[in-house]
Formats: C-alpha cells, structure tokens, sequence
C-alpha cells in the first residue's frame, strides 16, 4: 500500500506513538544533515568553488533526486535497512524503534560538538540492533553480513580510489575554471549517491514507524517521504554543515582543486558499487576515505586527525548497540 500524504496526516493525528516516532526519524534525518550531508559538500566549500548557501542547495536538490531516482532503479538498500529488525513481531516495537532513533540522535548531537563526522548509516543499524535484542524482536543476519563487506568496500574503495585518481591528476595541467567545473560536477555526483544511499535508509525507517502504526502499510516509498526527508537533511547541512566541512577540508588535509574533484569523484564511485550491490554504507566513510588517499597520495595528510576520524568510526558500532539495547530495556 503506497500511503498518500493526507492518509499519512490522518493516521499522525490520531496516533500520539505514530508522532513520537516520525519527530524522531526526522530528528536523525536532520542531525545526518550535521554530520554526514557536509561531506557531499566539503571539496567545492573549502575551495571557495561555491559559497555554502549554493552548495547546500546543490545537495538538497541533488540528495531528492538520488533518493527518488535509486529507489525506483534499485531500491535494495532501503529493503536491506527495512527489513533489518521486524518490530512488528514485538509488542514493544514501537518503543525499540524511538530508543533507537534516539540512540543515533545523541551519538551524532555528540559527534557534530566535536566536529567529527560519524556514520548514521552504521548508528542506526547498530541502535536498531540493539533495541531488537532487548525487546525480542527477529534480526536478519544478512543485513548484517551486507553492513560489514559494505564497510570494508567503501573504506578501501575510496581511499585507493581517491590515491590514484589524484595522482593521475597531480602534474597534469588544468584550467582553474575547468578544475572548478569537474568540482560542482564532482559535489554534484557526491549528493546525489548521498541520496542514493542515506534517503532511502532514513526514509525506510520511516516506513517502519508507518507499517507499526497503519494496519496495510509496508514497503512503498512515496515520493511525499522523499520531499521531506531530503528538505530535513538539507536544513540540517545548513545549520551545522559548516562545523564537519571545517574540520574534513581544513584540518585533516587542505583540499586543493585537484584533491577536491579526485575526493568527489573516488566517493561517488564507491558510493555507487555499494548501492547497486544493495550494500548499506556510510558516506561519511566513502567520502573521508577518498579525502584521506588524495592526501596521502601528496603526503599532506594529518595522521593525528585521521586517526580521530577511524576511532570515532569504530566506537560507534558498540555505542549505539548498548544505547539502543539499554534505552529499550528500561523503556519497556
């Protein structure tokens, strides 16, 4: 059943968990605005190729589209994070559902006050984890097993990917405004395969608080759903993008024109195998990786800050595991 917006509006309404959960969801959406949607953005900010009012726009317009285009390509991500937990087995599914959503809302408010960009992608699946073995709801391994070899493909993808394609382009000869082209084409890409992969985890969370709530509904992507999720994220980015794009673009490397289009490029790449693998992958970890390989490959990367990024990375998994398993635990 393809839920329309006014049936949507209707059940909101009438159901006050319904509404708890959809301000949450929304909540992580926008806080992945904070932390991972500034990555799409990073190169062409930090070059000063685009001014952050136009590169957030970029990424709005482009994170609809991916969202809305993918799904209807390959929806198997979204399917993948849907399909994750089965709350509806539970009496309590409601309840594990907001314990982990607010799980990834605190990892991330705390990882955006340190400038750190963590993975949403992973925090949710943990959270949702988490809160399943707590409340005895049915876990799919495969989800599980797909997170991990996405993780490994992503990482290592973009990192060897963002090393060689800056060094074909390091002593070639370009023009800056060709450079800053391949730039909004590169952020472009980035947004876009954001969208392809962050929309549709978020807004299948989304449609796991509707099917809990609204007797018929399940897997069914509505456009309506993609509108608002891609308009949270953007308010996010553009409220507290500029803290992550500080830290990625001026601290761990300076990005110049040619790392900047080899970052954007090498990202959307991995980005792109992992989504039409159906893989869940974080674009936080796709996009900082190429960003690390373009500055390794010049031997401009700062080691101390890179290595804060991969501690950041790895603690989030047991994190929100235990916060979503300790908030639902006490909850019901």
């Amino acid at each position: 059943m393809n839920l329309s917006f006014f049936d949507f509006f209707a059940n909101v309404i009438h159901s006050p968990a319904l509404i708890t959960t959809v301000i949450l969801t929304l909540g992580v959406i926008f806080v992945n605005g904070w932390t991972d949607a500034p990555n799409a953005i990073t190169s062409c900010v930090c070059s000063n190729t685009l001014s952050m009012k136009k590169a957030v726009f970029l990424a709005a317009v482009c994170n609809f589209l991916g969202t809305v285009l993918m799904t209807y390509i390959n929806s198997s991500v979204a399917y993948n994070i849907f399909s994750c937990a089965d709350f509806s087995g539970s009496d309590n599914g409601r309840t594990a559902l907001s314990c982990a959503l607010v799980s990834v809302i605190i990892l991330a408010v705390g990882a955006w006050i340190m400038g750190i960009p963590t993975s949403e992608s992973h925090a949710i699946i943990c959270s949702l984890i988490g809160s399943a073995v707590a409340c005895g709801a049915k876990i799919h391994t495969r989800v599980i097993i797909f997170t991990f070899f996405g993780l490994i493909l992503s990482v290592s993808g973009g990192f060897i990917a963002g090393y060689f394609i800056y060094r074909s382009m390091r002593y070639k000869n370009y023009s800056q405004k060709r450079l800053r082209h391949l730039q909004i084409l590169g952020a472009t890409l980035m947004s876009f395969m954001h969208g392809a992969q962050d929309g549709q985890k978020f807004i299948s969370i989304f449609l796991v608080a509707i099917s809990l709530s609204v007797k018929g509904a399940g897997f069914d992507i509505p456009v309506w759903a993609a509108l608002l999720c891609s308009s949270a994220m953007a308010l996010g980015t553009a409220l507290g993008g500029k803290r992550i794009i500080f830290n990625i673009g001026r601290k761990m490397t300076n990005l110049d024109l040619k790392q900047g289009v080899s970052a954007d490029i090498a990202g959307s790449i991995s980005l792109f195998m992992s989504t039409c693998l159906g893989m869940p992958v974080s674009t936080t970890h796709a996009k900082t990786s190429a960003i690390m390989g373009c500055g390794y490959a010049d031997s401009s990367l700062d080691w101390h800050t890179a290595r804060k990024l991969l501690y950041a990375w790895v603690i989030t998994f047991p994190a929100c595991f235990i916060m979503g398993y300790i908030f639902t635990a006490i909850s019901i």
